[in-house]
């Protein structure tokens, strides 16, 4: 066409309509039209109400193991505790402070429950193989080191500032001789071979052992629970949750003349398998799960109308040298704040601020690290502060000295990770090396594989 023929028509304003619906219409690569179903408001609320599910759970953690620390530099100044009383350090509020936010429980329920509801779902979109794995790398790695390593080194911190000067030689020797030999007698402590590091030996061992009851479970269809009837079924199994605790404890008091498991009296392994599975459950059954949510606020008033009971008994010493009345209230106490904090996290966690968000997802992110490393730290540190702190202040100020190794736990535990296991080949020794971060593995293809990938190449230099 020639530059003289070419025409330009100015349009009036106003003769295209603005009002008009603009054609919105995708199409392939060869011009033909795609034809593309509109997103409902229902799967989208579906896909929103997933993520911030995502979010919650996930910064639960930071909270869940924020309490953890302090529960276990808070047990330095219980009163039942030999090195408190030694250092005249024991304080009772100390122990109905541990009771609210630990001893009872409940942060161990939210992180048996989270296991079990993160295991449903990676179990949907995962293989078995890969499930195992990654459970193995990020759980025995941290289980051997802590065992063998830290735990020893935190206890040899805490016989020096009791006991005095030894040879670490003999001392390591005599720790896990003698409890391994199941020579409790002449075992100082049989729960501290273990220490803190059962939750992950128990954590492994629920996720191999009950792979096939996961696996027959996983396939059952969900139920819909609709109607007044489903939703009471729920709300009686969230109130007989504590009883069935209760039942397992008395089970669990039972087993315990095996010398085997005195080596983790503290820890009630049937107990902490039935939240596992109720973790499962409330993953499976999403409509339970939110009846759950929905009576967040009856179990926040239920938690707290408890405490003044709590109060009128005499809570030291271990759980398991209480009486019957008394772990019972305990077990109650631990399953109304467990459906409080669970419900409270799922509401408001994923609304932080950007700020406290970050915060939260750092803390998370390294949730396994910080419970791996900081009971070492507290007990080095429990072993500086009783000779840095003589002849000064805080002496025998229980209070101070509880916010101070508090704070000093938690930096210098954060501190010990960035500075030393965040490493290529030191984050496997704390849990935080995954399959994904693996080198994948490279495998032959057969011989129609690879002869069809010699026919694309073909046919794209051909097209070439």
């Amino acid at each position: 066409m020639a530059a003289s023929d070419m025409e330009i028509r100015l349009v009036p304003e106003g003769a295209i309509d603005s009002s008009a619906p603009v054609e919105d219409v995708k199409r392939d690569s060869r011009g033909a039209q795609i034809d593309v179903q509109p997103m409902s408001a229902e799967i989208m609320e579906a896909k929103n109400k997933k993520k911030m599910y995502r979010l919650a759970l996930n910064r639960i953690r930071s909270i869940m193991i924020t309490l953890v620390v302090f529960f276990h530099c808070s047990s330095f100044y219980d009163p039942s505790s030999p090195l408190a009383a030694y250092y005249g350090l024991g304080r009772y509020y100390v122990v109905y402070l541990d009771v609210i936010l630990g001893s009872s429980g409940w942060p161990m329920l939210v992180f048996f429950t989270l296991a079990g509801y993160a295991a449903y779902h990676s179990l949907r979109v995962r293989p078995v193989k890969d499930f195992v794995e990654d459970r193995s790398l990020r759980l025995v790695p941290p289980i051997f080191f802590g065992i063998g390593v830290l735990q020893p080194v935190a206890f040899y911190c805490l016989y020096l500032s009791y006991v005095g000067y030894q040879d670490f030689g003999y001392f390591y020797y005599h720790f896990f001789f003698d409890c391994l030999g199941l020579n409790v007698e002449s075992c100082a402590e049989p729960t501290q071979m273990i220490g803190i590091f059962w939750y992950l030996l128990y954590l492994y061992v629920y996720c191999i052992a009950g792979l096939p009851v996961f696996l027959l479970w996983k396939r059952a269809p969900s139920p819909k629970i609709t109607g007044r009837i489903g939703t009471a079924a729920v709300i009686c199994m969230l109130f007989a949750l504590p009883f069935v605790l209760f039942a397992t404890d008395i089970a669990w008091m039972a087993s315990l003349d095996d010398p085997f498991l005195q080596l983790f009296s503290k820890s009630n392994f049937y107990e902490y398998f039935v939240l596992i599975l109720f973790g499962f459950f409330l993953a499976w059954c999403s409509d339970a799960h939110e009846i759950l949510l929905n009576c967040t606020w009856f179990f926040c008033g239920f938690s707290i109308s408890l405490i003044p009971l709590i109060f009128c008994f005499d809570m030291s010493g271990n759980f398991y040298d209480l009486d019957w009345n008394k772990m019972l209230l305990l077990d109650v106490f631990a399953g109304a704040m467990f459906c409080s904090v669970w419900g409270l996290a799922h509401k408001y966690l994923p609304l932080l601020p950007k700020a406290a968000g970050k915060v939260a997802d750092y803390i998370a992110e390294r949730a396994i690290a910080i419970y791996v490393l900081h009971y070492v730290i507290q007990s080095a540190i429990w072993l500086a502060l009783v000779y840095a702190t003589r002849n000064s202040l805080i002496e025998y100020n229980t209070t101070s000295r509880l916010i101070l190794h508090f704070l000093l736990s938690y930096s210098l535990t954060l501190g010990a990770y960035e500075a030393f296991f965040r490493y290529k080949y030191t984050k496997i020794l704390v849990g935080m090396l995954r399959v994904a971060d693996l080198p994948k593995r490279t495998r032959p293809l057969p011989a129609s594989s690879k002869q069809s990938e010699q026919t694309r190449n073909g046919v794209c230099e051909q097209q070439v």
